[in-house]
């Protein structure tokens, strides 16, 4: 019991990172949803339809990594793959921005992506489970 608490208090910093880079994300997406929101409510928006559902996919991934940073700041041990699968989603993005000149945002996406791998692999190690084990 002793070896399962001294592990889970030496995971603690990297489970708190992890979630918080997925509530940074959060945030980011909720201003992106709110600033699509505004462009159609003042009608500067060129294909409404098409930027609701960029709203609704906003709010969902939003409440998606929501959920793994609550998932991230207890002792679960399910939220390990789907962060491993959303940041490593989020290289061609990075790459992307990269190729479009952004090189703000890609500086910002690469090092959620570093962290958050780096994160996920290093509790881990430490707790003695496998990201790729079911």
């Amino acid at each position: 019991m002793a070896q399962r608490e001294s592990s889970a208090d030496a995971a603690r910093p990297f489970r708190r990172l992890a979630a918080g880079v997925c509530l940074v994300q959060v945030v980011l997406l909720l201003g992106f949803a709110g600033y699509f929101a505004l462009e159609i409510g003042r009608g500067q928006s060129g294909d409404p339809v098409r930027a609701w559902m960029s709203v609704v996919m906003m709010l969902f991934a939003g409440a998606g990594l929501s959920a793994l940073a609550r998932a991230w700041l207890t002792t679960q041990s399910w939220q390990a793959m789907p962060t491993l699968l959303w940041h490593g989603l989020l290289v061609p993005v990075a790459w992307s921005l990269a190729q479009g000149g952004q090189l703000l945002w890609f500086g910002g996406v690469v090092a959620a992506v570093v962290l958050a791998i780096l994160a996920t692999v290093r509790v881990g190690a430490i707790e003695g489970t496998d990201p790729e084990s079911p």
